[in-house]
């Protein structure tokens, strides 16, 4: 990212930087150049900026922020108010479109899940001083299967669809399942749109359950149970994955759906595994098999440069992966853990569940995921759905960043030594250093910056650490 620093304004302070992991008295005092800049702001806080995640490394995948706000995005309704499933799109720069699913409505009786749409263009990227929450707007329903059936957990890809079209498409997947309490029968459903506001979508309702349903077959018969679809468009081909049944929470044991992960009548919230399967039109797919071999659901699949990478639903309050080159089979990497982290990544606010990642270009900027608090959250008071230790009908979406972690050492006029390392993120590229430092405070120190694997040292050098001030690494 490009950013124009007035002289007037801004410190430039040069120091150590090497690419191995160093210990601060290990430092030579070379440079190749890096450097990091001191600007004023007015915001009370200690930032740091230049923290997002470089081009994708899957060796990189350890250091991540909690999002430095309650949430990203929660029900506006007063009835009903429980979303947790997001597809997040970049239709024009800076202008980001949310597809996010669950209940939303002020009818407490209206147990109808509904995909709805939210736009933003303060999300990503914003200004070095912005501190306050980013504002959604332009909310509203915008898929949703009547006839008695429900729609959640979108996926979409942009594409030209078909080929020869002039105009770039949203090609959407989502969960639809029959609204009778029994959810014995659920498919996948297919929605096309060349709207950028992500309406106007084509089949808008189906007149008959079942028309825009996708199909995945075999030599052995047809998937008749599929849920929670990720959908990847990689080189002329559709890969699906998708799940048949299960939620993390729930004390489930591993059930293979009939032969080759086919369904059966009685698999209904048992199905707990991912699988994939493949088209080249995004309605008609052959299946390719088991694509995880573990307990595990709610893909999320994304292709990079250096391959494919899966955060799946298991451990209800850890972000876990798994890679692939190919994208048909898939190697367990399980929870993030990291000594920056403490160890064990684990959400202290809830459950991490139906994981959307963030990206530009070929970088993973972080995720977004539902979030059910845990039973013992003043949110859970009033819930009627529970599962395990979590209440299920109280999410909201919210975020982790992938992102560098800065550590600070430094020692008080009273000889009191301070370190700070704990951070949460306001964007993919900035962070908030927590810090105990009194209002107009200075304290001088050792700075230390890695990279998202928390141990390849991008920077070292002495700092004067303040509040109102945001440190930015180019």
């Amino acid at each position: 990212m490009m950013r124009l620093v007035g002289a007037s304004t801004a410190l430039l302070l040069i120091g150590c930087v090497v690419g191995d992991d160093h210990s601060l008295d290990q430092i030579d005092g070379n440079t190749d150049g890096r450097r990091l800049i001191e600007q004023p702001i007015d915001a009370g806080l200690v930032l740091f900026g230049g923290m997002s995640a470089g081009d994708y490394n899957p060796a990189r995948l350890l250091h991540w922020n909690k999002y430095a706000y309650s949430n990203v995005i929660a029900a506006a309704g007063t009835g009903l108010a429980n979303v947790y499933a997001t597809e997040i799109l970049e239709l024009s720069p800076g202008q980001h479109r949310l597809l996010y699913g669950g209940w939303d409505t002020n009818d407490p009786l209206d147990h109808t899940d509904r995909i709805l749409t939210a736009s933003s263009n303060d999300f990503l990227s914003r200004s070095d001083g912005a501190v306050s929450p980013p504002q959604w707007s332009n909310r509203r329903v915008t898929l949703t299967n009547n006839v008695g059936w429900v729609a959640n957990d979108p996926t979409a890809v942009i594409l030209r669809y078909p080929p020869e079209q002039p105009t770039p498409h949203v090609f959407a997947l989502y969960s639809a399942a029959a609204n009778d309490g029994t959810y014995v029968q659920n498919a996948i459903a297919w929605a096309i749109t060349d709207r950028l506001e992500l309406d106007g979508w084509y089949p808008a309702d189906r007149p008959t359950p079942g028309t825009n349903f996708v199909a995945i077959s075999n030599n052995s018969g047809v998937v008749n149970f599929a849920q929670r679809p990720s959908l990847v468009y990689d080189q002329g081909r559709f890969l699906l994955y998708y799940d048949q049944g299960g939620i993390a929470a729930s004390p489930n044991a591993e059930h293979d759906c009939g032969p080759e992960g086919l369904a059966v009548n009685d698999c209904s919230n048992v199905g707990f595994n991912i699988h994939v399967a493949e088209s080249t039109d995004g309605k008609n797919y052959v299946y390719r098999g088991k694509a995880l071999q573990q307990f595990a659901g709610a893909p999320e699949v994304e292709r990079f440069a250096a391959g494919f990478v899966m955060f799946y639903d298991n451990i209800p309050d850890t972000i876990q992966y798994a890679l692939s080159p190919d994208g048909i089979h898939f190697e367990d990497h399980g929870p993030v853990s990291s000594p920056s982290l403490g160890g064990r990544l684990t959400n202290p606010d809830g459950m991490i569940t139906n994981v959307n990642i963030l990206r530009q270009g070929d970088r993973l900027l972080g995720i977004l995921f539902g979030e059910f608090p845990r039973l013992s959250d003043p949110r859970c008071a009033d819930s009627v759905y529970s599962s395990g230790q979590w209440c299920i009908d109280r999410g909201v979406v919210n975020a982790y960043f992938l992102q560098k972690y800065v550590v600070f050492v430094g020692t008080d006029a009273s000889g009191r030594a301070r370190r700070f390392e704990t951070a949460v993120a306001l964007d993919e590229d900035r962070l908030e250093l927590k810090t105990d430092l009194a209002p107009g405070e200075r304290l001088d120190g050792d700075l230390q910056i890695f990279d998202t694997d928390a141990s390849t040292l991008l920077y070292s050098g002495r700092v004067t650490l303040s509040p109102n001030t945001i440190y930015i690494l180019e």
